[in-house]
C-alpha cells in the first residue's frame, strides 16, 4: 500500500494518509521497514516550497517574441489557486498527522532514521510561518484557559 503513495494523484493524498493514521498509532511497527521510503516522499510534502514562481528566462524564454503560455490542464481551464491552495493545505496536514501519529507512537524507531525529526520540525515551523493574521487570531483565542490560569506552584508557596 506504501508504495502507491508517491503515485497518487494529490487530491486523494489526504484520505490515504487519514486512513493510515490510526494504523500508525495501534500497530506502528508495521511502518518501521517503510520509514526511509516515508521519509524520501512525505518531506515534500509537508515543507512548504520557497518556489517564487517561473524565472523571466521559463516565463518569457526569447525575449522579442510573442509571450510563451504554459499548456492548458487536461480540462481546459487553469486550476484556481485558492483551490491548489486549499488542496496543498490538506495533504500537508494529513502527512504531517501522519508523521507525527507515528513518532508520538515509537519514538526511539523515528530517532534512528536520519532526516525524519528535522523534516517534521521543519514541517511544523513552516506551517506556523503560514498563518495569516485572521488564523492566528483565532488560533490564540481558541484557548480560553490562557497561559496563566493555574495557580503557579511558587506563587501558591509565597503567599
Amino acid at each position: 500500500m506504501l508504495d502507491t503513495l508517491p503515485s497518487l494523484p494529490h487530491a486523494h493524498l489526504p484520505k490515504f494518509l487519514i486512513t493510515l493514521t490510526p494504523l500508525t498509532t495501534s500497530h506502528p511497527q508495521l511502518f518501521a521497514p517503510h520509514l526511509q521510503v516515508l521519509l524520501s516522499f512525505l518531506p515534500a510534502l509537508i515543507i512548504p516550497s520557497a518556489d517564487s514562481g517561473p524565472t523571466p528566462t521559463v516565463a518569457r524564454p526569447f525575449p522579442g517574441t510573442q509571450s510563451f503560455t504554459f499548456p492548458p490542464t487536461p480540462n481546459g481551464s487553469p486550476p484556481d489557486d485558492d483551490e491548489l491552495d486549499e488542496e496543498a493545505e490538506e495533504v500537508r496536514k494529513a502527512a504531517l498527522e501522519f508523521m507525527i501519529s507515528l513518532s508520538e507512537a515509537r519514538p526511539a524507531m523515528v530517532r534512528r532514521v536520519d532526516g525524519w525529526v528535522s523534516a517534521m520540525v521543519r514541517g511544523c515551523l513552516g506551517g506556523m510561518g503560514e498563518l495569516r493574521d485572521d488564523e492566528l487570531s483565532t488560533w490564540l483565542d481558541a484557548d480560553v484557559r490562557g497561559p496563566f490560569s493555574e495557580p503557579c506552584f511558587f506563587c501558591s508557596q509565597v503567599g
